[in-house]
């Protein structure tokens, strides 16, 4: 099968879904913000207040490449950790894409935390959040549609039924072997 990875906005539940994804198909699942918090024994946030953006994304880089051995599994990949062409031909090479496609409406009527969530700082109010997830959305999204599988996602859709419909369009797409 494969390594299969998961991504998509901040809030859209990457690691839950992958999580659920991976007990269904019966491989191990990786969230990658969690990987690099392991390595590092760090915080993502503490580790944006240490290095920076730059430097966080250097540890997500070698966390992403880190999993080059592996020979299936689910990956949840951090929102932003597609913005650098290496890590985005990294996962091309190696495994197949699924983008969990939410809007901003959808986004924003999640509970997000943004003190955990480092490119939401600042973003304080309602109005100012929107702008920033907005913001980010429009500048990762044509990265996140290079992915072989979309699932729009819905107020009304449960992670369990996602995953579901997850393992069916692997199957009709040839990913599972």
């Amino acid at each position: 099968m494969g390594l299969i990875f998961l991504t998509g906005m901040t809030g859209v539940g990457k690691t839950t879904i992958g999580k659920l994804l991976a007990d269904r198909l019966s491989v191990p699942f990786v969230d990658l913000d969690s990987e690099i918090e392991s390595r590092t024994g760090m915080t993502i946030p503490e580790m944006f207040a240490a290095f920076g953006e730059q430097g966080f994304r250097d540890k997500e880089s070698e966390a992403l490449f880190s999993l080059e051995r592996k020979t299936e599994g689910v990956v949840a990949l951090g929102a932003g950790a597609l913005e650098r062409d290496s890590n985005l031909g990294f996962v091309d090479r190696t495994g197949t894409l699924i983008y969990l496609r939410a809007n901003v409406d959808l986004l924003m009527s999640r509970e997000l935390i943004t003190h955990n969530r480092p490119m939401l700082l600042g973003a304080e109010t309602p109005e100012l959040l929107r702008h920033r997830l907005a913001e980010l959305l429009e500048r990762r999204e044509p990265r996140y549609l290079k992915a072989q599988i979309v699932v729009d996602m819905a107020p009304d859709m449960t992670s369990e039924q996602i995953s579901e419909t997850l393992v069916m369009r692997l199957e009709n797409s040839g990913s599972r072997k």
